[in-house]
């Protein structure tokens, strides 16, 4: 049915009755189904109807229902916000389970609560505790046969935990121990310890408590700027990029994070040749973010002596961008 129809197929309000009956059934087979499509696809009004059904199933003895449950509730309050202190009973149950991907499932339905009643940041602080020692925890670890990625240790939980970290803001001795210990190990030539990584320096530049970590953080990302890989390139200039700009406005070019990534900028400047159109075009977003009173009489002749190389498109916005 998810892929036959979308959400705003009308024939969805016809099976509100035969989900509702689904979820009720003492099969799990048949509850993870109607579990799976609320989750993908429900609709305001169907959320409605189901609510109840969808909020008893988190203590059901099944991980797999109850994960799922998770998810559901997680669109449920996407479509209904009102409803986001209905399941915090819910909440309570999930975090509180020894599997993974249940407690993943709890993370992401508590981040979606957050964003419902943001009066829950101030209210739920207590919860920063057991996350940052959870982080710690699953970084220290050494991964087991279930939830082993490559040489990862659950990357999935360890970057919804530090995200849910970022919403929570509690500033503590024990996270900074965490991060730091996340941005000097993982190995970030690997996809998935870029992402680590990633995320790690982002959850730093919001709950950090010693300014020094920011500074360990950016030399990590900027020793990538050494490796000829796209990839890895990209990932890089896409951290600066979202260290030095605000949604689509760039920050002040005189705060710490802009003044501690200037020692890069030649490097960036140089990905300005670089064979992939991508890379590029992230290269000069980035390093026009780096362009200031004291460097602009220098950088600029550097990035207009690319000119030359651009396609024409490219060249065009490069101008653009040079003037203003």
């Amino acid at each position: 049915v998810q892929t036959l129809f979308d959400e705003q197929s009308e024939i969805l309000v016809l099976i509100t009755q035969t989900l509702r009956c689904d979820l009720n059934s003492s099969n799990p087979l048949i509850q993870a189904l109607p579990l799976n499509f609320i989750a993908n696809m429900g609709t305001a009004e169907m959320c409605q109807s189901v609510y109840t059904e969808v909020e008893k199933l988190t203590a059901s003895i099944h991980p797999g229902i109850v994960k799922r449950a998770g998810m559901a509730s997680t669109r449920i309050i996407r479509k209904l916000p009102e409803l986001s202190s209905f399941f915090k009973k819910a909440l309570n149950r999930m975090l509180s389970s020894s599997k993974h991907a249940v407690v993943s499932a709890g993370v992401t339905l508590a981040m979606e609560m957050i964003k419902a009643d943001p009066s829950y940041v101030s209210t739920w602080g207590h919860f920063a505790k057991p996350f940052t020692q959870l982080l710690s925890a699953l970084s220290h670890s050494r991964p087991t046969a279930e939830f082993r990625l490559a040489i990862f240790n659950d990357p999935f939980l360890q970057n919804k935990t530090m995200q849910l970290l970022q919403m929570l803001k509690k500033p503590s001795d024990e996270l900074d121990e965490a991060l730091t210990f996340l941005v000097t190990t993982v190995d970030a030539r690997r996809n998935t310890g870029r992402s680590l990584l990633l995320q790690a320096i982002e959850t730093i530049g919001l709950t950090a408590k010693k300014q020094t970590l920011c500074g360990l953080a950016f030399n990590q990302i900027g020793r990538l700027l050494n490796y000829d890989d796209p990839n890895i390139l990209y990932s890089c200039l896409s951290a600066f990029s979202k260290i030095l700009y605000n949604g689509s406005e760039i920050i002040d070019r005189s705060s710490h994070d802009s003044l501690a990534l200037q020692r890069y900028k030649l490097q960036i400047v140089h990905c300005l040749d670089h064979k992939d159109p991508s890379i590029r075009r992230r290269a000069l977003d980035v390093i026009l973010a780096l362009v200031d009173a004291n460097n602009v009489l220098t950088l600029v002749p550097e990035i207009i002596d690319y000119l030359h190389l651009a396609d024409s498109d490219f060249r065009t916005d490069m101008i653009v961008k040079i003037y203003s």
